[in-house]
């Protein structure tokens, strides 16, 4: 883990501000899909960004810490240069999300 990243997600989440945590998350986002040098997954990306960055701002209560350690995960399988690892933690994080942010996504619709 790469100290000062964590120290710098720390803040943001400490302080508790939804919308800067909806944007670093977002940034993050991107940042998996601009390495994938897929120029379809990136005019997609440019395109919901916003939407995106809504939706990570809608669930910003969720644990951050658990989010964080799967983008570390994710980082590290990308940086192996092994695309099957990726693409497991990718769904595997996908996954273990999904419900939680259904529900988060409920309570904060009503």
């Amino acid at each position: 883990i790469r100290e000062k990243s964590r120290t710098k997600v720390g803040l943001v989440v400490e302080a508790g501000d939804a919308y800067a945590i909806a944007q670093g998350s977002t940034a993050f986002h991107e940042a998996v899909v601009a390495t994938s040098a897929n120029e379809l997954m990136i005019r997609l990306m440019g395109a919901i960004s916003g939407r995106i960055t809504w939706l990570f701002y809608l669930t910003s209560g969720l644990p951050a810490d658990e989010a964080f350690h799967d983008h570390v995960l994710l980082r590290d399988a990308i940086a192996s240069g092994n695309e099957r690892v990726a693409e497991s933690v990718a769904y595997a994080h996908i996954e273990r999300d999904r419900e939680p942010t259904f529900e988060a996504m409920r309570g904060q619709m009503e």
